[in-house]
């Protein structure tokens, strides 16, 4: 958000260009805020109540999680590694699917033995890479959803418009936010659900954008769009906040 108030400033004309917004997890409520949905002291808000909500439920000793990476699997390949992971450790427990950021680049989250397993099996079975991450949460899946509980209270009291321009949700892939209501939603459901960005930076590619620009700080989403699509990341800059 930061990047984008400096932008505001510094190249006005450019931003009158954009048509359409989109934002990876957190960066959602970003492109609400440069969308107009939201103010910019509203979206910090939104993000404090969020963090607090992520963090209690990411502490909670009875729903102890953890992320891990895999990288050149395919998705049934990768699901059918998760299902063998969690027959191994038993107990009901789960791993999911968090995170579609490029083709065969996933980040999955859930029970840390049941992801601790798929790192150990996940490479014979085809992947080239996979290693836990250093984060204490089960993001992005059914784990956040007293989380997703807690944000909803917030949500409900925030004053959320309809956006200016278009903005792609990161659970639905396809089509923009249809109404307040929907924003209200999907961003509740967002924390227990996965993050599309490869589906929905295509669905980009598909509408004939013809340039994109990543606020930072860093370029992760720049370096991510050049494994989804090279020539849309040949017309990607960067804003550093």
């Amino acid at each position: 958000m930061a990047a984008m108030e400096k932008a505001k400033k510094e190249a006005p004309e450019m931003l009158k260009k954009v048509k359409v917004a989109a934002g990876f997890s957190l960066g959602e409520y970003s492109a609400l805020v440069f969308a107009g949905a939201l103010t910019f002291e509203q979206g910090l808000k939104l993000v404090k109540a969020r963090a607090e909500a992520m963090d209690a439920a990411a502490n909670d000793p009875k729903n102890k999680g953890a992320m891990a990476s895999v990288s050149g699997a395919s998705d049934a390949v990768l699901q059918d590694a998760l299902d063998k992971a969690a027959a191994a450790v038993g107990g009901g427990k789960k791993a999911y699917i968090a995170n579609y950021m490029f083709p065969e680049g996933r980040t999955c989250s859930g029970d840390p033995k049941v992801l601790e397993k798929l790192c150990e099996i996940v490479v014979p079975m085809g992947a080239k890479n996979a290693k836990m991450l250093a984060v204490s949460g089960a993001f992005h899946t059914p784990y956040m959803q007293p989380a997703a509980d807690a944000l909803g209270k917030a949500l409900d009291e925030a004053p959320i418009q309809m956006p200016s321009i278009k903005v792609y949700s990161n659970v639905l892939t396809g089509k923009p936010y249809a109404s307040v209501d929907e924003i209200r939603g999907l961003l509740k459901r967002q924390l227990c659900e996965p993050v599309k960005w490869e589906q929905g930076t295509k669905d980009l590619v598909t509408l004939g954008c013809t340039s994109y620009v990543e606020p930072g700080p860093g370029k992760q989403l720049k370096a991510m769009m050049r494994r989804i699509d090279n020539d849309a990341w040949s017309k990607t800059t960067t804003l550093e906040a």
